[in-house]
């Protein structure tokens, strides 16, 4: 499931976002943070960042300041593959330290 919302953000990102002024389309980079088994990938590109999944509560605040250490004052879309606490246990600190412009969660 990982894979398939990394690859599905990847397409969002590089293909239906705006070209650059040049007209050619953004660079992303992915970064995997570690967590043990908890997920947290973030793929950034000169315009947009995504977060797929979270980590566990410990990993909310590194997410956060990984982003502020970046540059990153917002994050336009949060991916939450499922609801187990590896991957959305983060969640709430994330959204708490940033702004989230879109939220994107299973519906069960």
């Amino acid at each position: 499931m990982r894979k398939l919302c990394g690859l599905l953000a990847i397409f969002l990102l590089l293909f239906l976002l705006p070209a650059g002024a040049e007209g050619s389309r953004p660079m992303a980079e992915v970064v995997f943070l570690p967590g043990g088994k908890a997920d947290a990938a973030i793929i950034m590109t000169k315009n947009s960042t995504v977060l797929i999944d979270a980590g566990t509560n410990k990993m909310g605040k590194g997410i956060a300041a990984f982003l502020k250490e970046r540059g990153i004052g917002r994050v336009d879309a949060l991916f939450i593959t499922h609801f187990d606490k590896d991957h959305v246990g983060g969640a709430d600190q994330v959204l708490n330290a940033l702004p989230v412009d879109l939220v994107i969660e299973p519906d069960y």
